[in-house]
């Protein structure tokens, strides 16, 4: 794999063609990764996949998430508005497969790490998802059978603290087998998958051992290592006294009412679950030192021309400068599944450096900037958030790529 090409198996398991490795830019939330992936999505040799796993991470019967879990009557509507109640790790690593074949073009995934890993409240409890299991998906060794769900194997634990499962179906009781997929998926690159099964199984809940190869044992993460292995990662960080405040403005009026998201959950920084699942990619030799890819988001806006031949040196493309200048608003529907996110990347023209480097803040001008914002409450959870992320920041900042010339 050191030369970045692979052979590829198709969705019906057969050999197809060799292929460069999908690559995949692993980051948290408000890392100026949109922006990033903007520049990507410049190239005619790419298909972009936007943020697939979110839809299974907060809406499906495998969801992790805690934010749209519970079983009261919103939380089921908001699911089921998302189009994605049924969407299973399954089939969006089955769209992204799709999205390669049909293409005939490399893929590119920017996504949030933590949409892979159980959150903090969970750690310990979560293995492969059952429908990423052996003997359930079917390609790559995985099995054959084509699924639909029959019951909510989601373990998440819901904003107040209380775990909606026994661990094997949210509410405690096995579902009836009615919630069926559609059928279909969406066919876009914007990472979205609706399902694709048609025909029942049984599923292991999360934390049984059923159908876990031995070698995944442990796997920190909901994606077997055969499955890991298919990518290139890279990684983008951006310090936690820029990414977390950024975040929390999403989560309040009036961008919440773009985002849906109206209230901060410390638990979605992402920066535990970036390192950890840094850490596991390389003790398997799936990154090492000397090739490691770490991009700090202040060096991608000081320096975006160098950063982005860096990169593309990195991963096997050809670079271009005019990858980083584009139409305002062009190719941007797949912007739409987090809409209030990407607001900024969605206006945007081009990616120039900054001509201004912003200057450092004490931490008491920060409490005091986040205070006339959002009140002196917000402004301690903020603080605190911010201080539980930054040593897992400063660790994989230690192995950032260095842009001097």
């Amino acid at each position: 794999m050191s030369n970045g090409t692979m052979s590829s198996l198709g969705l019906n398991g057969h050999e197809s063609h060799t292929r460069k490795q999908p690559i995949f830019m692993a980051t948290h939330p408000r890392a100026c990764s949109t922006a990033f992936e903007r520049v990507m999505m410049t190239r005619e040799d790419l298909v972009c996949v936007h943020e697939p796993f979110g839809d299974a991470f907060y809406f499906g019967p495998e969801r992790l998430g805690s934010r749209y879990n519970g079983n009261d009557a919103k939380a089921k509507k908001d699911r089921e508005q998302s189009g994605f109640s049924h969407t299973r790790y399954s089939h969006v690593v089955n769209q992204i497969e799709k999205e390669e074949e049909e293409s005939n073009k490399r893929v590119f995934i920017k996504d949030i790490t933590h949409y892979l890993l159980p959150p903090s409240s969970l750690e310990g409890k979560v293995r492969i998802a059952p429908s990423l299991r052996l003997g359930l998906h079917k390609r790559k060794g995985y099995g054959t059978a084509e699924i639909v769900p029959n019951g909510d194997y989601s373990i998440a634990t819901s904003t107040n603290g209380d775990t909606e499962s026994n661990g094997n179906y949210s509410n405690g009781t096995q579902s009836n087998g009615s919630s069926v997929d559609n059928g279909h998926s969406n066919g876009n690159s914007n990472g979205h998958s609706n399902g694709d099964g048609t025909s029942e199984v049984s599923y292991p809940d999360y934390q049984s051992l059923d159908g876990i190869s031995e070698e995944d044992i442990d796997n920190p993460t909901v994606m077997p290592l055969e499955m890991l292995r298919q990518y290139k990662f890279t990684f983008l960080i951006r310090h936690p006294r820029r990414s977390i405040p950024s975040y929390f403005r999403c989560t309040q009026p009036p961008l919440s009412d773009l985002t849906g998201f109206h209230n901060f959950l410390p638990e979605e920084a992402g920066y535990r679950e970036l390192r950890v699942f840094f850490d596991y990619v390389r003790s398997k030799g799936l990154v090492d030192d000397a090739n490691v890819f770490v991009l700090d988001a202040d060096d991608l806006l000081d320096a975006p021309k160098i950063a982005i031949r860096k990169y593309c040196e990195a991963v096997d493309l050809d670079f271009s400068e005019s990858m980083l200048e584009w139409g305002m608003g062009q190719g941007c529907e797949a912007f739409e599944k987090w809409k209030g996110f990407h607001e900024d990347a969605i206006k945007s023209s081009g990616l120039k450096a900054r001509t201004h480097k912003k200057e450092p803040k004490t931490e008491e001008q920060e409490f005091e900037e986040w205070s006339s914002k959002w009140g002196e409450d917000a402004a301690k959870l903020i603080s605190q958030t911010v201080k539980e992320n930054v040593a897992d920041y400063e660790y994989l900042r230690g192995f950032k790529v260095n842009l001097e010339e």
